[in-house]
């Protein structure tokens, strides 16, 4: 019998990812075996954890990175923007009977760290992955969570959504409320252990966040909404603007996530189009570097190219912008509407 527990843990966050992987590394730095020591990038390599790739991981959007230490791997996914929900952290642990008490304590200042509203622990086999009563206690569309766990963390944010009652305190296993307003709690004795039904019951009497917990709960009310305002108002990536859903980055952003690991190769036949031409920028003063690339096949690429080129030289009489404006009106085939306004408006003068 291994001697490890296979744990999971959730935690969601309302701090932007570089707090996000700082308070992982930080916290967890003097636990030798759960220290994350790399960086596992979108594209699969692997990279020590230097402040240059951990400033610029900070700078992405929409992204899911894993720190890896000797006996844990965990998994941070965030976005920003004004659909972005909360960040949250994952992580698989192997720890020892003799570490459970450390590994509390750990959780409960990354919780604080990360101003976490809601975070848990338990055994990997434990948790309930059917779809249509429990979700990893990720917050459901109705905004409740959906499970008890052996370690659960309430934040501050909650709080005065979960008042457990005398009863409800004498069933848990531990309660310990923080002077941050954060309340973490045991519902089992030990991971993997079932919860008392006495406990479910006492708890969904006393905290409509976790009436989803009850497989008969209609949901007549909505417990709770979290505050995304501070991440959805973090700026957009630099060299980055979304038109209609589509996110369009400039050639230098393309690059600088490329060389670090988040973008992958594109597959074959296909490359990165200037939506301005490089020839043409050079000849309007605008900066390649700072002009917007999409990828595309290479006999579009081509097409494009060569129609903008012709389109050029059939329209001598116009000074050069409007040349240029006019060329890529013609010559753009394959662009959508709203990306083709973008380039002509934020480049070339107008529609």
């Amino acid at each position: 019998m291994s001697k490890f527990t296979a744990l999971y843990a959730f935690v969601v966050a309302s701090e932007p990812v570089g707090k996000l992987l700082d308070g992982v590394i930080n916290v967890f730095a003097g636990c030798r075996n759960l220290a994350p020591t790399t960086l596992r990038l979108p594209d699969s390599t692997i990279t020590p954890l230097t402040k240059d790739v951990l400033d610029f991981t900070a700078t992405v959007s929409g992204a899911t990175v894993e720190l890896i230490g000797p006996r844990a791997t965990y998994h941070a996914t965030w976005a920003y923007g004004r659909k972005a929900t909360h960040p949250y952290l994952t992580a698989h642990l192997r720890v020892e009977q003799n570490e459970l008490s450390a590994l509390d304590k750990s959780f409960v200042k990354l919780g604080q760290v990360l101003k976490s509203p809601y975070s848990f622990i338990d055994t990997t086999d434990s948790l309930k992955w059917e779809e249509d009563r429990y979700s990893l206690g990720v917050p459901f569309s109705a905004k409740a969570l959906f499970g008890l766990y052996w370690f659960n963390q309430i934040g501050s944010e909650l709080a005065q959504e979960f008042e457990p009652s005398a009863e409800t305190l004498d069933l848990l296993t531990s309660y310990t409320p923080c002077v941050d307003g954060t309340q973490c709690f045991h519902a089992k004795r030990h991971p993997g252990g079932n919860v008392e039904p006495a406990l479910i019951a006492a708890i969904v009497r006393d905290a409509n966040i976790f009436e989803k917990y009850d497989p008969k709960a209609a949901f007549s009310c909505v417990p709770f909404e979290f505050d995304l305002s501070r991440i959805r108002s973090i700026p957009e990536p630099y060299g980055e603007v979304v038109l209609n859903d589509v996110t369009v980055r400039t050639y230098q952003r393309t690059e600088d996530l490329r060389r670090y690991g988040f973008l992958l190769p594109l597959p074959n036949g296909f490359e990165f189009m200037f939506l301005v031409q490089p020839k043409y920028c050079e000849l309007l003063g605008l900066s390649v570097n700072d002009m917007l690339v999409l990828p595309v096949q290479s006999q579009l690429k081509h097409l494009v190219t060569t129609q903008i080129d012709a389109a050029f030289e059939e329209i001598p009489d116009l000074n050069t912008l409007d040349r240029v404006r006019e060329a890529h009106k013609r010559g753009s085939i394959g662009l959508s509407p709203a990306i083709l306004s973008y380039v002509l408006n934020q480049y070339l003068g107008g529609a």
